[in-house]
């Protein structure tokens, strides 16, 4: 998957995510790559800790650290320091597509996350593009560590869409 595109790709077997973190006024965005979703969430505790606007954490979809090089050299035009950009042209068409990660349980606790929440980050990053096969989903979801159970619950809780209503393993996921 390009992620400067949003092509449809399956869900990364490493766990990685080029993810954004956008101010609350939508003037500037950091556009980042993390390891895992635990990841992602930690730098974006760090990031809102030395940011007077609230940030909200967003999955561009899944990625390595080279999806996140060839991103930011797309977006070079909008580019302010370091990691930041402006909100504009092609980074506010990214920010446009990009998923919101549900809330995560104790964040900024230090408190462990469920697996059900879990489950829910991560398959909002697996669903951050085009929709998936449900069967597609159960397959990566495995080699994430997550049962189908608990990606049915998860899928609910996120609202995911699915086409034919109540489908079965051939029905395509996407979020609202």
């Amino acid at each position: 998957m390009s992620v400067a595109d949003g092509s449809a790709a399956t869900p990364a077997t490493d766990g990685g995510i080029v993810y954004a973190c956008v101010e609350s006024g939508g003037e500037f965005a950091k556009v980042g790559w993390a390891s895992s979703l635990d990841h992602a969430y930690a730098r974006w505790i760090n990031l809102q800790i030395g940011n007077p606007r609230a940030l909200t954490l967003l999955v561009v979809g899944p990625g390595d650290r080279a999806a996140e090089r060839a991103l930011h050299e797309a977006l070079h035009a909008q580019a302010v320091r370091g990691e930041w950009f402006r909100v504009e042209g092609a980074v506010a068409e990214i920010v446009a597509r990009a998923r919101p990660l549900p809330p995560r349980a104790g964040s900024g606790s230090g408190r462990p996350r469920t697996e059900r929440d879990a489950a829910q980050a991560w398959l909002a990053a697996a669903l951050a593009g085009e929709p998936l096969r449900a069967g597609d989903v159960f397959r990566a979801a495995a080699l994430h560590g997550h049962s189908v159970k608990t990606v049915r619950r998860a899928a609910a809780e996120l609202g995911v869409i699915r086409t034919p209503p109540g489908g079965g393993r051939t029905c395509a996921w996407r979020m609202p």
